[in-house]
């Protein structure tokens, strides 16, 4: 079977044709990665290629990346919290040694 053939038999359901045929479109990079990989590792490494160029153009959002922010310290330590980020409130009590989930959506010990 060639590969064409091989790809015709995945089949996804109508809107996740419809939502990947938007991504690609809105994301002419993506679609020209995709398209042009010939497996799953060239793609990734594609995709992180162009991630990585599009962050080195904004210096804030690759610091962020980094975690050499104080937002991005915070939020990657916040999993161990032992009370919900600023903002958030927790959705009910929680017994001790148990998870909850605040109502940003952040889970907290």
């Amino acid at each position: 079977m060639t590969p064409i053939e091989e790809l015709d038999r995945i089949a996804i359901d109508v809107k996740s044709h419809r939502l990947l045929k938007t991504l690609l479109k809105e994301n002419p990079k993506l679609d020209e990665i995709m398209r042009n990989s010939k497996n799953e590792i060239e793609a990734r490494i594609g995709l992180r290629d162009w991630v990585m160029e599009e962050l080195r153009q904004r210096p804030q959002a690759l610091a962020y990346y980094e975690g050499s922010t104080p937002t991005a310290r915070r939020s990657r330590h916040s999993r161990g919290a032992t009370t919900p980020p600023s903002g958030c409130s927790t959705t009910g009590t929680m017994p001790a040694g148990s998870s909850s989930t605040s109502t940003c959506g952040a889970r907290w010990r």
